[in-house]
């Protein structure tokens, strides 16, 4: 079973779709540089993955002018739905 899609109303991708109306190019590895980090954390976080540092949504925030609070409710949403998808999924024998 595939792993769930993040969230797609998240506060980032509709940061980064209305970037993409001025940037056809712009993309989730230029969020990335903006804020001064890897892709894989801005990946991590829209994953809701657990290992993801309160400093990530502040580097976030300050480049995308998303208040923390918005990008930590999507990020825990992601999470709850990523925990629920490996509780549903069935056992591999």
């Amino acid at each position: 079973m595939e792993a769930p899609a993040d969230h797609p109303d998240s506060h980032i991708r509709r940061f980064i779709a209305a970037r993409r109306a001025e940037d056809p190019r712009y993309s989730v590895t230029a969020l990335a540089k903006a804020c001064g980090c890897a892709r894989q954390l801005i990946y991590r976080v829209l994953a809701g993955d657990p290992e993801v540092g309160k400093n990530a949504f502040g580097r976030i925030a300050a480049a995308t002018g998303i208040p923390e609070q918005d990008l930590y409710g999507d990020w825990l949403a992601a999470k709850r739905l990523a925990t629920e998808h490996k509780t549903a999924a069935p056992e591999s024998a």
